[in-house]
């Protein structure tokens, strides 16, 4: 049995991520929150029908809290997450990863007390051959009263108040999964090159208007396979909600993998 830990929050800022090389929001979502007693979502602005998810997946799970706020950075989304939690931890995961063995997880913060827990980041490859590519350590365990991202902040920073860390030490034993887009050479350039990361300059257009988006969007459902997403019941559940894939990523999904 299943028994969350009672001072954690999962928290998740996510931007059209209806379908996402780890299997789409839902699958990420319906795959963790279970672990947790306390989850808060914050939608920046989708547009390809994330948002439309989130309610149905807020009436199915009790637990989950889902906010709204407009993109101003990285940084200041993450800040604005961490403002709706109570309680005393916050764990920050993005759409595209998940807990390699949610359960050692779980048990390995049980009696956690610190202000922050590194843990090892490893990407899975877009590609048929399975492979985990390792990623440095990266504190995603934080006493939320306690972390604030500065503005001028890529994806994840050390912050001027703390929030800093020494390899070797408050790491975590369970890693992380994060799902690589495919070609992530076109995702920095047309996604990350339309604006400043490390400035107050804020893209213009969401991330579905990127005429890339398809690319570095559409999971390898066979890739998943190994990690028990399975694309085409993810695409079903999605249908059945009513909520229509980026018509780049359907196409290409058909491609790939025609059964689908």
């Amino acid at each position: 049995m299943i028994t969350p830990p009672q001072d954690v929050t999962l928290t998740m800022i996510v931007r059209d991520e209806l379908m996402n090389p780890a299997g789409g929001l839902h699958a990420v979502l319906a795959r963790h929150l279970p672990f947790f007693e306390h989850a808060v979502v914050l939608d920046t602005g989708s547009c390809d029908g994330t948002r439309q998810l989130l309610e149905q997946m807020a009436g199915d799970y009790p637990q989950l809290r889902v906010f709204d706020a407009t993109f101003e950075g990285y940084g200041p989304a993450r800040n604005t997450a961490n403002d709706h939690v109570e309680t005393k931890y916050t764990f920050m995961l993005d759409a595209d990863e998940r807990v390699k063995i949610p359960l050692s997880f779980i048990e390995e913060i049980e009696n956690f007390s610190g202000d922050y827990l590194a843990f090892r980041m490893l990407g899975v490859s877009p590609s048929s051959g399975i492979g985990e590519e390792s990623f440095s350590w990266n504190p995603r365990l934080a006493h939320h009263s306690k972390i604030k991202f500065k503005e001028i902040v890529y994806e994840l920073a050390r912050d001027s108040s703390g929030f800093h860390y020494i390899h070797g030490e408050m790491t975590a034993s369970c890693p992380l999964l994060h799902f690589l887009p495919e070609r992530r050479i076109l995702k920095t350039n047309d996604w990350y090159g339309s604006f400043d990361r490390w400035s107050l300059e804020i893209p213009q257009q969401s991330p579905a208007w990127v005429l890339s988006f398809p690319v570095w969007k559409t999971p390898n459902p066979n890739v998943l396979l190994n990690y028990g997403v399975d694309v085409a019941e993810e695409m079903r559940y999605l249908a059945a909600l009513g909520l229509r894939l980026h018509p780049g990523i359907a196409e290409r999904l058909a491609q790939t993998a025609p059964a689908l």
